[in-house]
């Protein structure tokens, strides 16, 4: 009767066995629903972006969001975008999807050129669409650089004004998302943001 003995042995190993593979299969669950949500959705919230721009300005020791006064009530508000890492591109266009590091933290126009300032740098408002408030619009890259010139001319701040580049503008842009535009992946709600 030696066999007796091993018959709850046997049972207890498959109860193990048993149990391992439903941990197994709760914690696949759990990776694939944390996947899921790390890749459909935001990275971070609106409040996780301001904390970050909050760390990023105490580390530079600059404000989140400054104001350039150009003097007669014309202001331009700038916000300060943290440094971070993004797949920038994508998987259906001509660029494809790449890690890029923003290094540095950097300011950027809380809100487009209006074209009171533009008119206020430039001297004129070459805009079809009048309105003080208003995107300027009508103006060459060249343009914008000779405003950036003469912007950058008038002494008003510390450090010099510029161009994003493609990276900081995606960066900027996406606002933490990790899809195709930063309200998400689809071509029909364009109009709601654009």
């Amino acid at each position: 009767m030696p066999e007796a003995p091993d018959q709850p042995a046997k049972h207890g190993r498959s109860l193990v066995g048993f149990y391992v593979a439903v941990l197994v299969v709760i914690a696949l669950g759990l990776f694939g629903g944390w996947f899921w949500k790390t890749w459909t959705v935001w990275w971070f919230d609106a409040d996780e972006a301001r904390r970050l721009q909050a760390e990023a300005a105490a580390k530079v020791g600059m404000p989140v969001e400054k104001s350039v006064d150009l003097g007669d009530g014309v202001v331009m508000e700038l916000v300060l975008i943290p440094a971070g890492r993004f797949k920038m591109g994508s998987s259906t266009g001509d660029e494809l999807l790449h890690w890029v590091r923003i290094t540095k933290p950097f300011y950027v126009g809380k809100h487009e050129v209006t074209q009171e300032v533009w008119e206020k740098v430039m001297g004129a408002n070459p805009s079809n669409f009048k309105g003080a408030k208003n995107p300027v619009e009508q103006v060459s890259w060249d343009d914008s650089q000779e405003f950036l010139k003469k912007l950058n001319g008038l002494g008003k701040e510390q450090g010099q004004f510029r161009l994003p580049t493609e990276a900081e503008w995606e960066w900027a842009c996406r606002a933490g998302a990790r899809t195709r535009f930063c309200f998400g992946d689809a071509d029909k709600a364009l109009a709601d943001y654009a």
